[in-house]
Order: C-alpha cells, then sequence, then structure tokens
C-alpha cells in the first residue's frame, strides 16, 4: 500500500472531525469570521499597566458576522456598525477586522479597525489606534 493511500483518507477524517471551531482558529478570509461569537473579556491601559476585563454571560454579548460582509452586534460600542471587511495587513502580513457603519444613500459613517489575533478557540480584536494597548476578547457562540 502506498503512503499516500493511508494519508489521504487520514486527512480526510480529521477535517471532517472537527466543526469549523473546534480544532483552531483560522482568519485567512471573511468566511472564517461567519457566525455569532460571544464577548467574554476586554482590556486597555488606564496609563500604568494593561487591565483585562471579564464580561459576564449574561446578558451575551455578540458580534455576528454574516457572508456578504454583514455585521450585527449588541456590544456597546459596536452596536452601530453593520458592515465588516477582513484585510491583509501588509506590514505584518496579519489580518485586519474593518467595521463600517454605511445607510442606503448616505456615505460611510464610522469606521473601526482591529489587528485580528487567534488564540486557540478564540479571537482578539485589538483595536489598530490604541496608542497603550486595548482589545476585545471574543470566542464562538455555542
Amino acid at each position: 500500500m502506498k503512503p499516500t493511500s493511508i494519508l489521504i483518507p487520514f486527512v480526510l477524517l480529521l477535517i471532517s472531525s472537527c466543526s469549523q471551531y473546534d480544532c483552531c482558529v483560522l482568519i485567512d478570509d471573511e468566511r472564517s469570521l461567519v457566525g455569532k461569537w460571544q464577548v467574554f473579556e476586554y482590556g486597555y491601559s488606564p496609563g500604568g499597566g494593561y487591565i483585562v476585563e471579564q464580561v459576564p454571560d449574561s446578558p451575551v454579548q455578540i458580534l455576528e458576522f454574516k457572508a456578504g460582509g454583514v455585521f450585527s452586534s449588541n456590544y456597546t460600542g459596536l452596536k452601530d456598525f453593520n458592515t465588516y471587511r477582513v484585510l491583509v495587513d501588509s506590514a505584518t502580513d496579519g489580518y485586519i477586522l474593518s467595521l463600517a457603519e454605511v445607510r442606503t444613500g448616505r456615505k460611510t459613517k464610522e469606521t473601526a479597525e482591529y489587528s485580528l489575533v487567534g488564540e486557540g478557540d478564540h479571537l482578539k480584536l485589538y483595536y489598530r489606534y490604541c496608542i497603550e494597548g486595548c482589545h476585545i476578547g471574543i470566542k464562538p457562540l455555542r
């Protein structure tokens, strides 16, 4: 038996045994974000040190990414955004989440950009223009 004939079924079994988020979080295009994500923490720096606060499970704070770049959220500060794009950060070869508020017949009202960092089964969204650091931790809503 050829080694490739054993390897191919093994790879197929490995891929099919994982759900979209169970194995890891891969950010390579918009489709990898599609779904509902729960905010579980946020971090900030008040000028000295870095503070990470846990977000209570009730009420659940959600970021929802839909196909076609549609975004919605009940998380404070992100409620008005309704579109998203994933961009390549040419400086770091990482990925950027760009959120925008677009209303029919009007120009974009507001935007926000976050660097996407995968950590196990969750993501951290680091606000790109926060001088001393700030982030939102999200995990797939199960």
